[in-house]
């Protein structure tokens, strides 16, 4: 598309919204980014580290309440066809432990009390980016308690599909993606929404690419 002229630049961006908002407003921009959904000022620029063609970045750190649980040399799966955070095993005990209220189904699930207010943040290039504790109490283990226990929206990675040390991080926390090479070879922009609805801006992928919907099918999985 941008070859031909049809739009200014190689960039496809994605605002995807919380489905318990009912909002519906979820939007994809194809040439270029809406600056009214994200802080221009939070804007951090990564390596992508991946070596299989994912969108994959160096987690700085990984913190509950503003304590940093000390989980070093982790890197995240930035992926926007995941609605929760898949997380090593060990790593998603050490975080929900420093959740009030938390427990295990003993299964690689956990609960986390839905009136939660406990703040997990990931943080990339010295800038943290907090996950808004409605994405992290999913939804309502019983639906006729809201007030009670709900889903946690980190999951154990009790067969290590991603590693030991790579977390899975999907739509209840993901941030922006941008590649300004050809794919896999980017780098990763990541910033903060500006609204209260979004927390961090979802996908915002770059490419210098004569097949942009085939990089997209690929990202989300659609293609073997």
């Amino acid at each position: 598309m941008a070859n031909e002229g049809l739009i200014k630049e190689a960039i496809t961006s994605y605002k995807i919204s919380r489905a318990a908002d009912k909002e519906n407003d979820g939007q994809i921009t194809f040439g270029g980014l809406d600056d009214t959904h994200f802080d221009g000022d939070s804007l951090v620029t990564l390596d992508n580290v991946s070596e299989e063609g994912f969108w994959e970045a160096n987690i700085g750190a990984l913190s509950v309440d503003g304590v940093n649980m000390k989980l070093e040399a982790r890197t995240a799966i930035l992926d926007t066809g995941t609605t929760v955070i898949l997380a090593p095993s060990e790593d998603a005990k050490k975080i929900h432990a420093a959740i009030e209220g938390a427990k295990s189904d003993g299964h690689g699930g956990f609960t986390v009390p839905c009136m939660t207010t406990a703040s997990v943040a990931l943080t990339f290039g010295n800038t943290l980016f907090a996950i808004d504790p409605r994405d992290l109490a999913i939804e309502p283990v019983d639906a006729d308690d809201p007030t009670g226990d709900c889903v946690s929206g980190i999951v154990a990675d009790t067969e290590h599909t991603d590693g030991p040390r790579q977390w899975l991080v999907g739509d209840h926390s993901e941030s922006s993606i941008s590649c300004p090479h050809a794919y896999p070879i980017c780098s990763l922009e990541m910033f903060s929404s500006r609204t209260p609805i979004f927390r961090l801006m979802r996908a915002i992928i770059k490419f210098h690419s004569p097949n942009l919907f085939r990089e997209l099918f690929n990202l989300f999985g659609l293609l073997e």
